[in-house]
């Protein structure tokens, strides 16, 4: 049976670390939510019992960065939608000053997660949102 000893998935990460981690960023687009994942990596790797050979380690470990990604979007993907209500309360003339401070904050942090997106990643999100 295979098994990683943390020793081995460590050494493993880290020959892999810079690419798997900017792999990361451009799926999730915040780079601690892409330090979070490569440490959910290592300890996948470390709770891994398989009875197959990995026959390319590279391959394996960008495998589970990509599921963990991918399931991490999956997880969050409602936290970012807006919905009517909050956008029916940015756009009153009426808004509390708490009110228009967080509308301001909430349109900062997206745009700053819009300009760290990669020129490809903005414009699939640009044809998906507005096309």
């Amino acid at each position: 049976m295979l098994e990683f000893t943390p020793s081995e998935a460590e050494a493993l990460i880290e020959k892999y670390r810079k690419e798997l981690h900017s792999f990361l960023l451009r799926r999730v687009a915040c780079a601690e939510t892409a330090n979070d994942l490569l440490q959910d990596v290592f300890l996948r790797l470390v709770n891994l019992k398989s009875s197959e050979p990995i026959l390319n380690p590279r391959a394996f470990v960008y495998r589970i960065a990509a599921n963990l990604a991918t399931d991490h979007l999956r997880k969050h993907r409602d936290t970012v939608d807006l919905d009517s209500a909050v956008i029916k309360d940015i756009s009153e003339a009426r808004a509390e000053p708490e009110a228009i401070v967080f509308s301001q904050q909430q349109i900062g942090l997206c745009e700053q997660a819009l300009s760290e997106l990669s020129p490809l990643s903005l414009k699939i999100l640009m044809m998906s949102r507005f096309a």
